[in-house]
């Protein structure tokens, strides 16, 4: 049930981000140059969640963009996965098998594993990865406008460093509410047993009428053991044992 939810607010944010981009974003624009809100959910969702969500939600809004949006044939579908993906290398949470081999690797002589030796926190990732997306995205833009034709110049690079710095600034606004709309803050409910002591029997006090019962079981058994006794003598009286010598 938990994964369903969490998978439902994952769509919720996704289509959100994608249709609050494609028809309000514009009214919200800073000196010519818009923020990426997608790249925001994005970071989001590679960080807190992991990259099988990320890949999921890249995929849905590369599929509406070119539906919708698309300039170029196939460009948004395509760049939204690969983007996230390879931001995704750098900024998820690695797993345990990933954490033996950098703390085994921590002498590597490549920039990468110098950089990822320690991983940072979560609240420093996500501004870092929606920064990265935003770069690479402009700079394929860019790449594509030269081999078309037009030429770059300052104005060019000009609106990309704004572009991506206002993402950034997006992200670190809207990081928090959305990773605590995902619930990646609520505490875990704490267990008033443990499973230990669930696995043990059940103890309890004796009752007054269950002291009562073992003096009944005592007195019961004393009345036995006389009743016993009392059978043993007659039976010794009744047959000797022991006869004289002349009565074999």
């Amino acid at each position: 049930m938990k994964e369903l939810i969490k998978g439902l607010k994952v769509l919720f944010l996704t289509l959100f981000a994608y249709l609050f981009q494609a028809c309000a974003m514009q009214y919200f624009a800073i000196g010519g140059v818009t923020a990426s809100l997608p790249f925001v959910t994005l970071a989001v969702f590679v960080v807190s969640l992991g990259k099988k969500y990320a890949f999921c939600a890249s995929c849905i809004i590369g599929i509406c963009t070119e539906c919708m949006l698309a300039n170029v044939p196939a460009l948004y579908l395509i760049a939204y996965p690969v983007i996230t993906m390879l931001c995704a290398q750098l900024f998820a949470d690695l797993t345990e098998r990933q954490r033996e081999r950098r703390l085994s690797d921590h002498q590597g002589k490549t920039i990468f594993s110098r950089l990822r030796q320690k991983e940072m926190p979560a609240l420093m990732r996500i501004p870092l990865c929606a920064l990265l997306m935003d770069l690479i995205w402009h700079t394929v833009m860019c790449v594509y406008m030269y081999l078309i034709g037009v030429e770059l110049d300052f104005s060019h690079f000009s609106r990309l460093f704004r572009a991506v710095v206002y993402t950034g600034v997006l992200t670190l606004v809207l990081m928090l509410p959305l990773r605590a709309f995902l619930g990646m803050y609520r505490r875990p409910k704490r267990k008033k047993k443990t499973d230990d002591d669930d696995d043990l029997p059940l103890l309890r006090r004796p009752s007054f009428a269950d002291e009562e019962e073992e003096d009944n079981y005592a007195q019961d058994d004393r009345q036995e053991m006389q009743a016993n006794n009392a059978s043993d003598e007659v039976q010794n009286e009744t047959f000797d044992l022991y006869p004289e010598e002349g009565e074999w």
